[in-house]
C-alpha cells in the first residue's frame, strides 16, 4: 500500500515538473533570444576600460590623415567635416555635439567654421582639450586677403574673403612640410595627453615624416623646370602647394564671392596670357565663373580637393594635372 501512494505520489510530483516546464518554455526561450542580442550580449560582458579607445576629434579629413598615420589603431579618431561639405559654413550635427562630450581631445586647424563653433563647444564642455594644430606653421607668405591678379592692362592686388583667424589660409596640408609640421603638433599633444602610447605614436610620425620628406623631393624635381609658372582656381586654396614649389596661384574669386562681368573679361585676358590650360574648382564652390573662362580661352576645368583624406595621392594628382596643362 505505501508502495502504491510513494508511486502515485512520484507520478503526481513528475507531472506537475512536466506541466512547470511546459508553462516555463516559452518564458525561458524569450529570455535566451533577449540575452543573445548585441544589447544584453554586451552588458552581460565583463567590461574592460582598456579596450576602449581615447575619442579625438578633428576638424576636417586631412587631419584625419596624418593623425591615423601616427596613431595607427591606437585611437578612435572623428571628423567634424565629412567630405563635401563647406568649412565655410559648416555646422555639426546635434549627434556630433554630443559625442564631443566623450572626446578627450578636438585638434583644430583654423577653418572658418571654427570660429563660430569654438566658443560654443568649450563653453559646453570646458574639460575638452582644444589642440591648435596650426599653431607652429610659419605665417605664409600668401594670405586669402592679398591674392594677385596681374594683367597686360594693370598690376592690381585683390583682397580674398577672410577665410581663417587673422585671414590665414588655413589649407597647410597642400604642403607636404607645412603638412609634417602639423602633424609634429599632433604628436606632441598626443604624447602628452596618452603617455602610455608615446612608442606608437613617435613610430607612426617617424614613417609619416619618411613618406611626407620623399613626397616633397619628388614634386620638388617633377615641377622645377615650371619654376614660377602660373595656375588658375577659382576659390585659393593651394597658396601653400604654390609657395612650397615657387608657383603662382591666380583666384577668380574676389571677396569671397563670384567675379563681376568686368573681372571676368580681365581674367580671360590675364589667363590667355600665362596661357592657363587648366582651372582648378571645388564642388562646394561655384563654378560658373571657371567654365565661362575656361570656354573663352579653351581651357580644360578640372575638380581638385584641397581637403583630401589621402594627401600623398591627391598632391600627387594636383602636381600631374599641372605637369599635364604646361607641356
Amino acid at each position: 500500500m505505501r508502495d502504491l501512494q510513494t508511486i502515485s505520489a512520484k507520478v503526481v510530483h513528475e507531472n506537475r515538473m512536466t506541466r512547470l516546464a511546459a508553462l516555463l518554455k516559452p518564458l525561458m526561450l524569450i529570455l535566451s533570444v533577449l540575452f543573445a542580442s548585441p544589447v544584453f550580449a554586451d552588458s552581460a560582458k565583463p567590461q574592460d576600460s582598456t579596450t576602449v579607445k581615447p575619442l579625438v576629434y578633428v576638424s576636417v579629413l586631412p587631419q584625419k590623415y596624418l593623425l591615423d598615420q601616427i596613431a595607427g589603431n591606437s585611437l578612435d579618431i572623428e571628423v567634424l567635416v565629412q567630405a563635401g561639405h563647406n568649412p565655410h559654413s559648416y555646422d555639426p550635427s546635434a549627434k556630433q555635439v554630443a559625442q564631443l562630450s566623450k572626446a578627450q581631445m578636438l585638434m583644430t586647424t583654423g577653418v572658418p567654421f571654427e570660429r563660430a563653433w569654438l566658443p560654443r563647444l568649450t563653453a559646453l564642455y570646458p574639460r575638452l582639450l582644444v589642440v591648435d594644430t596650426v599653431a607652429a606653421i610659419p605665417k605664409p607668405e600668401h594670405t586669402e586677403e592679398k591674392l594677385e591678379h596681374k594683367t597686360e592692362k594693370a598690376q592690381a592686388e585683390h583682397h580674398g574673403h577672410d577665410h581663417s583667424h587673422d585671414g590665414l589660409d588655413p589649407h597647410v596640408w597642400m604642403s607636404p612640410v607645412m603638412a609634417l609640421i602639423q602633424a609634429e603638433t599632433m604628436l606632441n599633444a598626443l604624447n602628452q595627453q596618452f603617455p602610455e602610447q608615446k612608442a606608437v605614436f613617435n613610430q607612426g610620425f617617424a614613417k609619416l615624416k619618411t613618406q611626407l620628406t620623399q613626397l616633397d623631393q619628388q614634386i620638388h624635381h617633377d615641377l622645377a623646370p615650371y619654376d614660377g609658372r602660373s595656375f588658375m582656381v577659382f576659390h585659393p586654396a593651394w597658396g601653400y602647394f604654390a609657395q612650397q614649389y615657387h608657383l603662382e596661384q591666380l583666384s577668380i574669386e574676389f571677396e569671397g564671392k563670384s567675379p563681376s562681368a568686368r573681372k571676368l573679361v580681365e581674367l580671360s585676358e590675364q589667363a590667355k596670357a600665362e596661357k592657363i590650360k587648366v582651372i582648378l574648382v571645388q564642388s562646394q564652390f561655384n563654378q560658373r565663373p571657371a567654365e565661362r573662362i575656361a570656354s573663352h580661352i579653351g581651357a580644360e576645368v578640372i575638380h581638385a580637393d584641397p581637403l583630401p583624406y589621402d594627401l600623398p595621392a591627391a598632391l600627387t594628382q594636383l602636381t600631374g594635372q599641372l605637369l599635364e596643362s604646361w607641356r
